[in-house]
């Protein structure tokens, strides 16, 4: 009987085994479907985000450019209005300054006509001072 027993248990462990191997293939196959199919879901979704992240680079890079864009333009602008002020400026400085110039040369020109007047009245007043000095020492 223990040669049965033992004949029942070597078969007993032949069937377990191929029962064993069997289900570990299965479960191998399962396995192997299943990551194929989280890699195909998981490189999907990967695709999907770079393709978002180079959509959303895009838009980006478009809107900078176009904040860019609005930015020279405002600083053209408010170069161009600072030109102008800046001309304005010196314009009316160079309208100041010739007519300082102006005023100084008619102070001078009044002054310099005082100066020629005094000049010649100094020496008219001479010229009498002389004269009567003159009568003075010939009538003597």
């Amino acid at each position: 009987m223990s040669e049965m027993t033992a004949l029942k248990a070597t078969r007993y462990k032949e069937q377990q085994n191929k029962q064993h191997v069997f289900q570990m293939k299965k479960l191998r196959g399962e396995h192997a479907r299943d990551y194929k199919k989280q890699v195909k879901e998981n490189e999907a979704q990967l695709k999907r985000m770079v393709e978002e992240y180079e959509a959303k680079k895009i838009t980006l890079k478009s809107e900078l450019e176009q904040k860019l864009i609005d930015i020279r333009s405002r600083q053209k602008h408010a170069v161009s209005s600072e030109k102008q002020r800046l001309d304005e400026e010196v314009s009316n400085l160079k309208k100041s300054h010739g007519d300082q110039v102006e005023e100084i040369k008619v102070a001078q020109k009044n002054e310099i006509d005082n100066l020629l007047a005094s000049h010649k009245r100094t020496l008219e007043n001479a010229r009498t001072k002389y004269a009567q000095e003159k009568m003075k020492w010939e009538k003597a």
